[in-house]
């Protein structure tokens, strides 16, 4: 990585995040990035993705490069469209994409933001919808046939479920001592 996109990505904490929408809590771009990074990584273990954890890192990391010189734009007028049209790997990155939003959203709705329930419906619609395309994703092997991109089929209710338990959205955003404990 050059210093020019280094100095670009490290920019993005500075950009805010969810700028038209009252938040209790701010969120910077680079905050969003590192979230994202983790639950795409649990989702790439969790549903047996065709990437490794590397090429994962990596394209979450850039996902939002633009916004450092853009900042952070309301979805509706992104150039990424939610279709049938993307890849397998475009779905998937926005899958971990709308996981982080749903996460951040639920636990402004516990700490009593009740301005972002419309928001946080069309999150997750938009996530159903993703899932979908994902289970129709397959990936072609070496003229073997198909198979599909993710190991099983994805239930999105499931998978939200799964990850709200495993990342702990209700809690207070304070670590328990108990999050230190190895395993």
């Amino acid at each position: 990585m050059n210093n020019k996109v280094f100095r670009r990505l490290n920019r993005l904490s500075y950009v805010p995040r969810w700028v038209v929408l009252p938040t209790l809590k701010s969120q910077s771009v680079a905050e969003h990035t590192f979230n994202t990074m983790w639950l795409a990584i649990w989702l790439g273990k969790k549903l047996e993705a065709e990437m490794s954890e590397g090429e994962i890192v990596l394209k979450v990391m850039y996902h939002d490069e633009l916004e450092a010189v853009f900042g952070d734009r309301p979805s509706p007028s992104k150039i990424c469209k939610i279709s049938e049209v993307m890849t397998a790997e475009e779905a998937f990155l926005k899958l971990a994409d709308l996981l982080e939003a749903i996460l951040f959203l639920a636990s402004e709705s516990t700490l009593g933001n009740n301005a972002i329930q419309d928001v946080l419906k069309f999150v997750r619609l938009k996530f159903e919808k993703v899932c979908d395309i994902l289970n129709t994703k397959q990936l072609l092997e070496g003229g073997q046939g198909t198979t599909m991109w993710v190991k099983d089929k994805i239930d999105s209710s499931l998978l939200l479920g799964e990850a709200m338990d495993t990342f702990s959205v209700c809690r207070h955003p304070v670590m328990e001592f108990s999050d230190y404990e190895q395993s």
